[in-house]
């Protein structure tokens, strides 16, 4: 039985608007209609094992796709590095008998694509699959978000949160909350969503009061159509999102709640980093300072016994000096140059100044007698008497 809806003005709008262009041509589409995605646990390995999509993130791809030039790609098997074979333009949500919610989908494909319509209508190909990204995964159990900053890794590769529990162990999933990317919709050989396939016209024009009747029946309502699935009028849908708004909300609050303790450790962290470092430096510093006072310890009476040594010294030269002076000042007299600081002056400064004058330090002290020492001002008064006759000139008399 054909899958293909037929198109009305109502269709024919949605298609127009999804790709912001009021002049399309719409004449030459065919339109069908697919159970895209639903809050069943989700039939795939790994991570997405069990994993439900919340009924909040499924309203967030209807209003996404519906949304004015919000149209996504229909592709093949996920092969997004080829052109798309149609576009998916509209969502709505629907209640399920099993008290699930799932997201319908309405997709167009060229007619002038004979062989994909064909295999399309004629249930040859009746499954989808979406490129969903969605913002968080968190833990069943704890609310751990494997996708969010606390999660690693390893924490993926192992499915195991923080808090030890492990996806695909004792009913343990995930729970995907949020859309970040709904980049495709996929024709394939087999979904990884339960029942995500494509629509007949026979069961998308079940009228409620059929769905009720099948829905409670002993047998499920899904096997009675086989590949088939049944399109669900919109009943309570607006109970079952103030509820889900609720679950959402405290989920969203919970993540809040975590990213701000976060945060708050976060910012401990740094906070004790700088005092653990500053600790560090102090302690390193006193090491230095208790190093430096023992080598001064053990350098003390080395240190005492060269004061001294140097105190002598210098109380010896400095009595040199006195008792060098009157010698030098004579000296000096005695070249006929008065120097007037020679108080200032070192004994390596006197003895400079007294070579300078081309004088020895027997001049200076002169020859010891055995008849007694003259004084320095006889010797100097004597010497003064030698140079005044020494500059003394004879003169002939006439």
């Amino acid at each position: 039985m054909s899958k293909q809806l037929p198109m009305t003005p109502e269709l024919e709008a949605q298609i127009r608007a999804s790709v912001n262009d009021a002049n399309m041509d719409v004449s030459k589409l065919a339109v069908f209609e697919s159970r895209t995605l639903s809050t069943k646990p989700i039939k795939k390995y790994g991570l997405f094992n069990g994993a439900k999509v919340s009924p909040g993130t499924l309203q967030q791809m209807a209003d996404l796709v519906t949304a004015v030039g919000g149209a996504i790609p229909m592709q093949i098997m996920h092969n997004t590095e080829v052109l798309p074979v149609g576009r998916v333009f509209s969502g709505t949500l629907n209640n399920m008998p099993t008290g699930d919610v799932e997201l319908i989908s309405r997709f167009y494909i060229p007619t002038e694509k004979t062989q994909l319509v064909n295999d399309i209508n004629n249930s040859v190909i009746d499954e989808v699959s979406v490129g969903l990204l969605t913002e968080h995964a968190f833990c069943s159990e704890c609310n751990f978000d494997y996708f969010g900053e606390e999660a690693d890794i390893m924490n993926r590769i192992n499915l195991t949160c923080n808090e030890g529990h492990t996806i695909g162990e004792k009913g343990v999933h995930v729970n995907l909350v949020g859309v970040a990317s709904w980049s495709e919709l996929s024709l394939v050989n087999r979904g990884a969503a339960k029942d995500a396939k494509i629509l007949s016209r026979a069961r998308i024009n079940m009228n409620a009061d059929a769905i009720k009747k099948l829905a409670a029946s002993t047998v499920p309502l899904e096997s009675r159509f086989l590949t088939e699935s049944t399109k669900m009028d919109t009943i309570n849908l607006k109970e079952t999102n103030t509820m889900d708004e609720k679950v959402f909300g405290m989920l969203t609050a919970n993540a809040n709640e975590l990213a701000t303790v976060k945060l708050e450790l976060s910012t401990k962290d740094t906070a004790l980093t700088a005092v653990t470092n500053e600790k560090t430096a102090l302690e390193a510093k006193l090491k230095s300072t208790e190093e430096e006072l023992t080598a001064l310890k053990a350098s003390a009476p080395e240190q005492a016994t060269l004061l001294a040594a140097a105190k002598e010294t210098n109380e010896k030269l400095t009595a040199s000096v006195e008792k060098l002076l009157p010698h030098v000042n004579a000296a000096l007299v005695a070249s006929g140059e008065v120097e007037t600081d020679l108080k200032d002056k070192d004994f390596s400064s006197l003895l400079e100044l007294v070579e300078s004058k081309g004088l020895k330090l027997h001049q200076v002290f002169g020859v010891a007698k055995t008849d007694g020492t003259k004084t320095d001002e006889t010797k100097t008064a004597e010497f003064s008497e030698h140079r005044k006759e020494a500059f003394k000139t004879s003169k002939p008399t006439r």
